[in-house]
């Protein structure tokens, strides 16, 4: 069954979209795709290749990063250890898990990681703001 777009002109939204995300996937691709879907429905992106580069983003910066779209298949760092390093550094910060792979397939992980939101892969552009939108929502932020 397919997502609804998200309605990009509703009033409610726009406390969100000027949020900034972070996406991490070592796929320069799906970086790309989700970077200029994010960015079309109004949000700032940073987009980073590692988990690695993700953690020590967030470490430097105290504040500035809303939300986290984390791929979980990444050599050196996987998005099971990044999720678990940027909770520790961030813990109110929320972070989607991106997997091409069901959640169901990591039972043993899933349990030990603490996650806001798993997005299946592929995923369109609205089913992304959906979720961006969702995590933003239900999560503690600054408004600057």
């Amino acid at each position: 069954m397919p997502v609804p777009s998200p309605n990009f002109g509703d009033p409610s939204q726009q406390a969100t979209r000027n949020a900034v995300v972070l996406v991490v996937d070592d796929d320069r691709m799906i970086r790309e795709v989700a970077t200029r879907s994010l960015e079309r429905a109004g949000y700032q992106v940073v987009a980073v290749g590692s988990g690695q580069e993700a953690v020590d983003l967030v470490r430097s910066q105290s504040h500035g990063i809303d939300a986290i779209l984390l791929d979980l298949s990444m050599p050196e760092m996987d998005g099971w250890e990044a999720a678990a390093q940027l909770k520790a550094c961030r813990p109110e910060i929320p972070i989607a898990l991106t997997s091409g792979y069901g959640e169901d397939q990591f039972p043993a992980r899933r349990g030990a990681c603490n996650y806001d939101a798993f997005l299946d892969k592929p995923y369109g552009p609205g089913e992304l703001a959906l979720c961006v939108d969702s995590l933003l929502a239900s999560g503690t932020r600054d408004d600057r």
